[in-house]
């Protein structure tokens, strides 16, 4: 398998099993997780660069809802293009808090995701994931997130593990920066920066920059938009 379907694969495995990543403004809310009957439809466009490689382009769209008794559903279909190489991953996520934060404790939740991907042939399982996330609010205007999970992946039989650092500052009601650093046991980690700007009362534009240091030089930006009803 050429580097690029190598990426490309890995993309796939992104994109279905990592939505714990993705999501709404935590600082305004006391949980996570959605109420029953709230949902949001969210399509993003993702393009990632290394040296010496061809750019990959990925893009999701993703569909969150709560059920009830404090648990979110979340489906996502995502589209990966390398050069000629072609790819699709869907994922399932399932999320629930243990613990709803407020200015004197830690919130707590977990979510688990399955994946699977098809390249050009028949849909198969690629991944499975579980993780745990702990937030603190800092005052009305700072919020910290870490999250640490484990991932299997099928086609290959190994575990990796995950973990994640985020805090965001609400600039105003309407603009939310956010800066990101993650990674797992197998490679470097990725620093982002990103911001939420809200467009109108239930609209949201988020943009994202992301680099990974070493030789290949790699890079990522992501625009999406997000619709709650």
């Amino acid at each position: 398998m050429t580097p690029a379907r190598c990426l490309l694969a890995a993309l796939c495995c992104a994109a279905a099993c990592c939505s714990v990543h993705a999501g709404r403004s935590s600082i305004s809310d006391e949980s996570d997780v959605a109420e029953a009957g709230d949902c949001e439809t969210e399509l993003v466009f993702d393009r990632a660069t290394a040296r010496s490689e061809r750019p990959q382009r990925d893009r999701t769209l993703r569909l969150a809802c709560g059920v009830g008794w404090g648990i979110e559903v979340e489906a996502a279909h995502s589209r990966q293009r390398s050069g000629t190489a072609r790819g699709e991953a869907l994922g399932l996520e399932v999320k629930t808090d243990l613990r709803e934060r407020d200015e004197n404790q830690v919130g707590w939740a977990v979510a688990a995701a399955l994946g699977a991907e098809r390249r050009g042939g028949s849909w198969r399982r690629s991944e499975y994931a579980f993780e745990v996330e702990a937030t603190r609010l800092l005052g009305e205007r700072w919020l910290v997130e870490a999250k640490l999970g484990v991932a299997r992946d099928v086609r290959s039989r190994r575990d990796s593990t995950l973990w994640g650092l985020a805090l965001e500052f609400a600039v105003n009601d309407d603009l939310e920066l956010v800066a990101e650093l993650e990674g797992n046991d197998r490679g470097r980690p990725l620093a982002k920066a990103g911001l939420r700007w809200t467009l109108w009362e239930d609209v949201q534009l988020k943009a994202s920059y992301g680099q990974r240091s070493g030789s290949r030089r790699e890079r990522e930006t992501s625009i999406g938009l997000m619709i709650e009803f």
